[in-house]
């Protein structure tokens, strides 16, 4: 009987779907490229993300979402534009980017840190926030004139569980970094010119964990309150779809 590993075999279709999608991302570009390069295309709405980029904008028409796996704040930090190009996911000049990450490292990144390298949340949070916002622009240079959205970090939870990215410290622990991780979001987002959101104020139970009656029974918002998210990101950015620059 040879040993088959099972991991690999279960997310081989996900796999197969991961490879399939930048291309669909490409044909969707080349059908909105002319109208970009005569100036006419309208700005166009985009969350760039983890898993909360689906859960969050995934069932809305107006957001374009590219899911770019389980992928980290951390990573992007330290990849920059190795982590990720808007140009080969469609997304052009005057576009809005929403930024969606930063779940899975309250949930184990943080708190790992600070035990492995004896090094406070909040010097990390700080370090983390500034490091990936400063990826973002570097990311975004080879795109001009357009608007950008960092994301606020959705509340933690003990529910769900995943084998991969295990939570890491206690709850509280985790509300508390997480608390951190925004503040810092906030400060320099201010400071690249970014808009900084953070909707989750309905989601927010008393302890600063995620509310179940408001979740998909794990880490993420439920589907039936994901338009709240919606409705902030579309808000914000309403002042950018109607006076588009030139």
């Amino acid at each position: 009987m040879p040993d088959l590993n099972l991991r690999r075999v279960r997310t081989l279709p996900n796999r197969i779907c991961g490879r399939l999608q930048p291309a669909g991302w490409w044909i969707l570009a080349g059908v909105r490229f002319p109208a970009v390069a005569l100036g006419r295309a309208k700005p166009a709405l985009f969350a760039v993300g983890d898993s909360h980029a689906n859960s969050n904008f995934g069932n809305d028409p107006r957001i374009h979402v590219r899911y770019l796996g389980p992928m980290t704040m951390h990573r992007i930090a330290r990849d920059g534009r190795r982590a990720i190009s808007l140009n080969r996911l469609g997304i052009f000049r005057r576009d809005i980017v929403i930024w969606c990450f930063g779940e899975i490292d309250v949930r184990c990144h943080l708190i790992k840190q600070r035990d492995l390298q004896r090094i406070s949340i909040p010097a990390l949070a700080d370090s983390l926030a500034r490091d990936y916002l400063r990826s973002i622009a570097a990311i975004q240079a080879e795109i001009a004139e357009r608007k950008t959205v960092i994301l606020a970090v959705i509340p933690p939870t003990d529910r769900g569980n995943n084998a991969d990215f295990p939570k890491v410290g206690s709850l509280e622990e985790r509300v508390n970094a997480r608390k951190l991780l925004n503040a810092a979001l906030e400060k320099y987002s201010s400071e690249f010119g970014f808009t900084y959101l953070d909707p989750y104020g309905p989601f927010t139970d008393p302890s600063g964990g995620l509310k179940l009656e408001m979740s998909d029974g794990s880490v993420h918002c439920g589907s039936t309150y994901a338009p709240l998210i919606v409705q902030k990101v579309a808000d914000a950015v309403a002042p950018w779809l109607e006076n588009p620059p030139a």
